[in-house]
């Protein structure tokens, strides 16, 4: 009796372990995905570089603040 109770719980502490592996890394979100605000960026003007979500877009050029942007024309 002793040893069914011991591998019923070897097999509980197993099961449990797996599932919270297998949840942990469904929450993770993807380390490469395109498009994030953390994409780095550089500025045209002064190639300083700047994460996306801070930068100024102009069509397809990134600049480091509205002045440099400015300095480039529209």
């Amino acid at each position: 009796m002793t040893k069914i109770l011991l591998i019923v719980a070897v097999i509980a502490v197993v099961y449990f372990v797996m599932r919270g592996y297998a949840r942990s890394l469904a929450a993770k979100p993807p380390a490469n995905s395109p498009g994030r605000d953390d994409d780095m960026v550089r500025c045209r003007h002064c190639d300083v570089h700047l994460p996306r979500g801070e930068s100024v877009r102009a069509g397809s050029y990134f600049y480091c603040s509205e002045e440099h942007q400015k300095l480039h024309g529209p």
